[in-house]
């Protein structure tokens, strides 16, 4: 949201170089630059160590030596290990392959390890032995892995081209249900690496298609709790929060969810037929719309792909549902 802001303030003439806008980056790039402390934190409780272990393998992959080396350096010899200076800021899959395979070491090392001597060696000797092999093996491997993933979902969209956007657009609701999530690494790798995004403008579509299906199966409702209710979450889906409309209404009763669905489908491939695309990651409701402002007609596309996903949700809810008698 505060990047949303951002791109709202100049675009209405505040310079970009202004002491204002130096301060709110600060603020709104904060997170996605040290990206790796917190996915770290995240993934500690996860690999069940202790959070500041975590954070000192983030730290790690973000020491000044690995991430600005000296002019002509590109990479460190830790005896037969080879150890490339890479840059890890706003990376992901690094810091999670390494605190993984920190745990591993550690549990086995705090295992065999006497107890009045865990609290000063376990931890030493599990950095000792892993912080060669991290560096080496799993954060470029996490690197590398994160730029295949960019490619080959690129190398889908622009090869599948509307198929691919009817596809990924048209699945988000069912994602969302179950709780398959992870697409933020793709969304901010492509952000780091093409300068913009055209997945994550799928959500913010989605989001349309079901607030527009739901505020449909509300029309077709007697007046009552079940009628506020959708009315309610439906709108809220605009600022982009889904939850309460997908497991409240959409879900139970299933018509409006697979209007939201085929909406979009719809969505998803009409947005790739006029390439729109995000310059920077905001969450995926109304307040992210200055996201997508570029020099060119990138906006106006967007609204025009707006436009589809709710009419979209809602036409195709407002024929499958039955009004109540």
């Amino acid at each position: 949201m505060i990047k949303g802001i951002i791109s709202l303030i100049t675009t209405f003439g505040v310079s970009d170089k202004s002491d204002i806008i130096t301060v709110l980056n600060a603020v709104g790039d904060a997170p996605f630059y040290f990206m790796p402390f917190i996915i770290g934190y995240a993934a500690a409780k996860r690999f069940k160590i202790k959070e500041i272990f975590s954070i000192m393998i983030a730290g790690i992959l973000m020491y000044s030596t690995f991430l600005s080396p000296a002019e002509g350096i590109t990479g460190y010899q830790f005896g037969p290990i080879s150890i490339p200076a890479y840059n890890y800021k706003g990376s992901i899959f690094p810091v999670i392959l390494s605190v993984w395979i920190f745990s591993i070491v550690f549990h086995f090392i705090d295992k065999h390890m006497p107890k009045n001597l865990r609290i000063v060696f376990s931890g030493a000797f599990s950095f000792l032995i892993t912080a060669p092999l991290f560096l080496g093996f799993a954060a470029p491997l996490g690197n590398w892995a994160a730029i295949g993933m960019t490619s080959t979902f690129s190398w889908l969209f622009a090869n599948t081209g509307p198929l691919a956007g009817a596809l990924f657009c048209g699945i988000i609701p069912f994602t969302i249900i179950f709780g398959i999530k992870g697409w933020s690494a793709i969304e901010l790798q492509n952000l780091a690496t093409l300068g913009h995004d055209f997945m994550l403008p799928n959500f913010f579509y989605s989001n349309l298609t079901v607030s527009g299906a739901v505020l449909a199966y509300a029309l077709k409702m007697k007046p009552g709790e079940q009628k506020s209710a959708a009315v309610s979450t439906g709108l809220v889906c605009i600022l982009g929060i889904t939850e309460p409309a997908l497991y409240g209404i959409a879900l139970p009763e299933k018509k409006p969810l697979y209007a939201a669905m085929a909406g979009g489908a719809i969505a998803g491939a009409a947005a790739i037929l006029l390439g729109v695309v995000t310059y920077s990651f905001s969450m995926p409701g109304i307040t992210s719309i200055a996201t997508y402002m570029d020099e060119g007609n990138n906006f106006l596309k967007l609204l025009v792909v707006m436009v589809i996903a709710w009419i979209s949700g809602f036409a195709i809810s407002f024929v499958l549902n039955k009004k109540q008698q």
